[in-house]
């Protein structure tokens, strides 16, 4: 039997007013990266990169389930058409039951003004805006990483405002549509190879991952990833040659309530930079760069991270690298008294690459056209006969010295010319031929287009030539080796297919006076001929 003291405790627990339960949410979203453009657009370096970046970030802390997560890499419009349709039909699902549904669109790619770029074809943004406004979602996210991708965020009626979230596990009291956008509808968004990303994917999802979070509560909404990605985003384009590039924000909702986008706190590993660090950090996890942060003094700061080994540089008023340990479901605090002391690099000035020097290897194959001066036409009189090779090598190693110039050390074959007279096909009684070749030092002065994907350059250099020289005259061969100079002058194009390949087309011209030696024939010297002149050439660039 029951004591009454317990009965009672037992009542009065069943009949206190319990916490209502957290609704629950459906997340789905859409995540795409498309490298191809259009007529006169050059592939993205990262599109694809940044596409799985944001993808993984909304399943680690944005509590979207894997299933429900479309990741699209170079898709067709009619693939994507058919991922939007599905998706409508699932929240349509949701929203005939009663329940609360969110959507997320993301695009890295090109765009121009009035259209998303998915290489030949185009997704016109007033149908991507249709199928966004007429979601049948609680909420609809849109974020585009793309050039005047602000087109898309012209809502009529709109009001910016920091009330908004998408996929909370908590009430939604915000219903509607957002759009964030990379930049304005008249700006390019760029790309960083050293971030191996765009600006502002890279400066979003870091902010997502616990950069952003100002009130340190673990969460990160979507006005605080807003506020970083645009502030980091300006600072770091405002010293590129593109120049500035404005995040923007756009949003048609009714209602309130701040709900985050992402979770930092529910990460499976977290790395704490504690109050008193401050300076430039530039976290890596092997190749991949995971988060590149400004730290002020006096606030903590938590970012989630997958585990791993991670390599952090510290950048204050000397540069301090080490590495550190993430374990599962676990917080490591960074200890930057523990990191060595590195030297730093001289930087350029404001508006000047931070391209690092590279070495390059070339290859190129061309025509040319063989002089036929003095010394030629001497040697036509007397032997009709004559084979010229119109054939042009070059092989070479090249240095950046800086970001528009760079050295070329390299070797080419220049020419090969044979004479001979009517009796030489019988008796093989008088032949003459030479091969010509080149190694020296060039100049290139580069003009870099579309972020050094295209390059037209201007180059001189010389060096020094050398000829093999064979008379025979009858069944005896006398070789000799003639020696001198050679200049040369060109202009070409590189088009970079790939970081570390690209293909170039090169006009030449060159001026090689370097054989001249007759004396075991005729006994009478003359000029030195020129085995240089125009050619054409298409080669292949290695860059490391």
């Amino acid at each position: 039997m029951i004591p009454a003291t317990q009965l009672l405790a037992l009542l009065l627990v069943t009949a206190a007013p319990q916490p209502p339960s957290e609704p629950t949410v459906h997340a789905y979203a859409i995540v795409v990266g498309s490298r191809a453009g259009g007529p006169g657009q050059a592939p993205l370096r990262y599109a694809t990169e940044d596409a799985t970046r944001m993808s993984r970030l909304l399943q680690e802390l944005g509590r979207y389930p894997r299933e429900q997560v479309r990741l699209l890499l170079d898709p067709t419009r009619q693939q994507l058409d058919s991922e939007l349709g599905r998706a409508r039909e699932r929240l349509a699902a949701h929203r005939s039951r009663g329940e609360q549904a969110s959507f997320l669109f993301y695009y890295s790619g090109h765009a121009r003004a009035n259209a998303l770029n998915l290489g030949a074809e185009e997704f016109p943004l007033s149908a991507l805006r249709e199928q966004l406004v007429f979601a049948p979602s609680t909420l609809t996210l849109a974020i585009l990483d793309a050039c005047q991708s602000g087109a898309l965020s012209r809502i009529k009626g709109a009001e910016p405002t920091a009330d908004f979230s998408i996929n909370s596990r908590a009430y939604l009291g915000t219903r509607g549509l957002a759009v964030l956008t990379s930049s304005t509808a008249h700006e390019s968004s760029q790309e960083s190879d050293a971030l191996r990303g765009s600006f502002f994917t890279h400066n979003l999802v870091t902010g997502l991952r616990g950069a952003a979070d100002v009130d340190a509560d673990g969460r990160v909404t979507l006005s605080e990833a807003y506020r970083y990605a645009y502030g980091r985003t300006l600072v770091q384009t405002s010293a590129t040659a593109v120049g500035s590039q404005h995040a923007t924000l756009e949003t048609d909702l009714k209602g309130k309530g701040e709900v985050p986008l992402t979770y930092p706190k529910e990460a499976s590993a977290s790395l704490v930079l504690p109050g008193a660090l401050e300076g430039n950090l530039v976290i890596s996890l092997g190749e991949s760069i995971l988060a590149e942060v400004h730290k002020v003094r006096g606030t903590p700061m938590r970012l989630g991270l997958p585990p791993g080994r991670y390599s952090v540089f510290i950048r204050q008023d000397v540069g301090r690298s080490c590495t550190v340990e993430l374990d599962e479901e676990g917080e490591t605090t960074l200890e930057a008294s523990r990191c060595s002391e590195v030297a730093l690099a001289r930087e350029g000035r404001k508006g000047i690459s931070a391209r690092p020097h590279r070495w390059g290897f070339e290859l190129s194959l061309g025509l040319g056209m063989n002089r036929d001066d003095w010394f030629i036409r001497s040697w036509v009189g007397g032997h009709p006969f004559q084979f010229r090779s119109p054939w042009r090598y070059r092989l070479a190693v090249s240095r950046d010295l800086t970001e528009h110039l760079t050295l070329l050390l390299g070797a080419e074959y220049l020419e090969r010319r044979t004479f001979w007279t009517n009796d030489t096909i019988e008796s093989s009684s008088l032949r003459v031929g030479w091969d010509s070749y080149g190694a020296g030092m060039h100049l290139r002065a580069n003009f870099r287009l579309l972020s050094d994907r295209l390059v037209t350059y201007l180059q001189v250099g010389g060096g020094l030539g050398w000829s093999h020289l064979e008379i025979v005259n009858g069944d005896i061969p006398h070789r000799v080796v003639d020696r001198g100079f050679f200049l040369g002058a060109a202009v070409g194009i590189q088009a970079m297919l790939h970081p570390h390949f690209g293909l170039f087309l090169e006009a030449n011209h060159q001026f090689a006076p370097i054989t001249r030696t007759i004396n075991d024939v005729g006994g009478t010297s003359m000029e030195p001929h020129d085995s240089g002149g125009p050619s054409g050439r298409l080669g292949v660039r290695i860059q490391l």
